[in-house]
């Protein structure tokens, strides 16, 4: 058995920043990964991130010059080699062609044009950080499955099929799905909410009205409530995505149809699919203490959902210092890690707890197009995330005086739904999901 400071289960963004950052700091680190091939991305992912906007204590900043993603307030960057596209809006569709938009782009104090939605090629990112992790000494173990986890002497000892290692501690970036949540008891008390599916196309040659935007397409009452198109940083490529919660929707039916006919189909007239992937996910409410018997969850593995890959970047470098600190200490419990498990508590756990579902599920077609149509002015950008939520909001009360003179059956449901808490939005995906064992 070869024993380590630490084994890292998960070569995503936070498993491959969580083995880098803990290499660098001089701890014996193995990085285990059940896909051959680290970096190559499996399962539909928008490749998206947020940056020169505040966000759970963090102003992730693109360094262009220098090809770098930094992260100031915590004092650290990443190399990142691969293409950029600045996205420079968020513009969400009516099925009739309505929109609302809502701006990325602020000015910096020099005047400059600084977008917050940036598409960048995941790919490049993590072969960046598996090129350092392994410069720093960490030992990979790629195509390993874990089939077996548990406590052992002061650590954690992980086997699969070909080998036996032995961690301290163990950090589990083992993805939405994470087996060592379930193997730990750290499922028991989450919630279940929903079951998304999805299937997502790499195609070339689409000509969406606005090529600059990350666009969401809303569908209503038995119609794929997930349809949106981003750009990818590659030149001309587009990620389009159709998926729900209902188990009896032909996902790539639906796609075909919205090429073919209808509001969108211009869109599409040139289209090239590249290739397809698919997507299953459980809903289940964050961890509040992902933290048991030296293990420690982080990113996917304890969030209510797939989170941004720059907060798995933040994570990974989190976990890896705390742990740093905990071995120093000699203090492999909960309290060798308090400070992680303080921060995760404070910036995701309880400010992104559940999030609410799509409001559009629950209304009619026709009845999103009305709503959309009442919005005039774009929505501002904002500089931190709050703000953000703040002016859409403003924009959403500004449409409610007309909607309640106009429609008050309408306005009585959305007020109606706004006023039940979050969790009791989910009823009627829940109802329709499949909850994991």
């Amino acid at each position: 058995m070869k024993k380590y400071d630490l084994v890292v289960v998960g070569a995503g963004p936070a498993g491959l920043m969580a083995a880098k950052v803990a290499a660098e700091n001089g701890l014996r680190v193995a990085l285990v990964e059940r896909k051959k091939s680290l970096p190559k991305i499996m399962r539909p992912c928008a490749e998206g991130l947020f940056a020169h906007r505040w966000s759970h204590g963090e102003y992730v900043k693109v360094n262009y010059r220098d090809s770098r993603f930094c992260f100031p307030s915590h004092g650290f960057s990443v190399k990142y080699d691969g293409p950029l596209k600045d996205l420079h809006r968020f513009i969400n569709y009516s099925p009739d062609g309505h929109h609302m938009e809502v701006g990325f782009s602020l000015k910096d104090e020099t005047g400059k044009t600084l977008s917050q939605h940036i598409s960048f090629d995941k790919e490049s990112l993590l072969n960046g950080l598996l090129e350092e992790a392994i410069e720093n000494h960490v030992e990979v173990y790629p195509g390993v499955n874990v089939t077996k986890a548990e406590k052992m002497d002061e650590g954690v000892q992980i086997s699969s099929n070909d080998h036996d290692l032995w961690g301290v501690f163990v950090i589990g970036a083992d993805g939405i799905h994470s087996r060592l949540a379930r193997v730990f008891g750290l499922n028991k008390e989450r919630k279940f909410y929903g079951t998304l599916s999805a299937m997502a196309w790499r195609m070339k040659k689409v000509e969406p009205a606005h090529k600059d935007a990350h666009i969401h397409i809303a569908g209503g009452k038995g119609v794929p409530p997930l349809f949106c198109i981003c750009p990818r940083a590659r030149q001309e490529e587009y990620l389009v995505t159709v998926g729900g919660y209902h188990r009896d929707i032909d996902y790539e039916k639906r796609l075909r149809e919205i090429m073919k006919q209808g509001t969108f189909s211009p869109w599409f007239k040139k289209a090239e699919i590249m290739n397809k992937q698919a997507l299953v996910m459980s809903l289940l409410s964050p961890i509040e203490e992902p933290f048991s018997q030296n293990c420690l969850l982080i990113g996917d593995a304890c969030a209510f959902a797939q989170i941004s890959n720059h907060h798995a970047l933040l994570c990974g470098w989190k976990a890896a210092n705390a742990v740093t600190v905990a071995l120093i200490n000699h203090a492999y419990d909960k309290n060798g890690i308090a400070g992680y498990l303080d921060w995760w508590k404070k910036n995701f756990y309880e400010t992104h707890r559940t999030p609410r579902a799509d409001v559009f599920e629950s209304l009619e077609s026709e009845e999103i197009n009305y709503l959309f149509s009442l919005f005039q002015d774009p929505v501002p950008a904002a500089r931190d995330d709050a703000g953000a939520a703040k002016n859409v909001n403003e924009a959403m009360a500004r449409i409610m005086p007309v909607v309640k003179k106009e429609k008050p059956d309408l306005f009585a449901r959305l007020s109606s739904y706004m006023a039940k808490p979050p969790e009791e939005t989910w009823e009627e995906q829940r109802n329709a999901g499949i909850p994991p064992k």
